[in-house]
């Protein structure tokens, strides 16, 4: 999941919320790979932390502000403070990735709280997937996992989602490269009549593929029995992948 997260949405997302429970090691994962990343600065609850006129300062302008704990953090610091630093860089445009309860940031009344959560990309790492909503009558629907066991209907069915009127979410120009370090396209771009699969970006669908460590990216599904050949080929070459379908429904 870190690699969803760190790859595709905080380059592309001004403000994301990540929630999940810390008992189960996945947001703290999520927390200690943006903690590390270069020219960030983070405001975490968890710690009783004086915020210096330095501080300040650092944290408006860093180019991600990594926030954890919000609650906690309106008792043990100068919550006056934290929300200029919100204001400042809501204002700004700058990156934030929030982590904690969702329920607080529904319930804030805090207006810039508010307003980050009306514009936010949430990411729910608590429910054994992941999910996303956009705001705005938008959801971006990362659906159910679809496990591929030989050809059953079911597979063929969901593949029929992708029918629907819909738009790619992901659309980075520097996905190639990514993939080509990760693993063996060769092996997997081709269906069974040798049709390349993975041939540039389309705009009808985007599929995400993991096998163990490994990730995958289908760019390119034109058609439904294309895809469908796809996973039977992924099913014979690796039985336990596990399959999410990432796109978004148009207003």
């Amino acid at each position: 999941m870190d690699s969803i997260i760190k790859h595709f949405f905080w380059k592309d997302l001004n403000h994301t919320i990540v929630c999940g429970d810390h008992n189960l090691g996945q947001l703290d994962l999520v927390l200690a790979i943006y903690y590390s990343t270069h020219n960030s600065f983070s405001l975490d609850g968890r710690y009783n932390f004086p915020l210096s006129e330095k501080s300040l300062q650092v944290a408006k302008e860093c180019a991600l502000l990594v926030v954890n704990d919000l609650p906690t953090m309106e008792m043990n610091t100068d919550f006056v403070k934290v929300l200029e630093i919100l204001e400042y860089r809501v204002e700004h445009q700058g990156k934030i990735l929030f982590a904690g309860d969702l329920d607080y940031f529904r319930s804030s009344k805090e207006a810039v709280i508010q307003k980050i959560y009306s514009e936010a990309y949430i990411i729910n790492l608590s429910l054994g997937g992941v999910t996303v909503d956009q705001h705005e009558m938008r959801r971006i629907d990362f659906t159910r996992p679809i496990t591929i066991e030989g050809g059953k209907e079911e597979m063929i069915t969901s593949c029929y989602l992708l029918e629907k009127d819909m738009e790619a979410f992901f659309s980075r120009t520097d996905i190639s490269g990514f993939l080509e370090n990760t693993c063996n396209i060769q092996s997997l771009s081709n269906d069974e009549e040798g049709n390349p699969l993975l041939t540039g970006f389309c705009k009808i669908s985007t599929a995400f593929v993991f096998f163990s460590s490994i990730h995958v990216t289908l760019l390119e599904a034109p058609i439904v029995q294309k895809l469908t050949s796809f996973l039977k080929k992924l099913y014979l070459e690796h039985p336990s992948a596990t399959v999410f379908f990432h796109f978004y429904e148009k207003n």
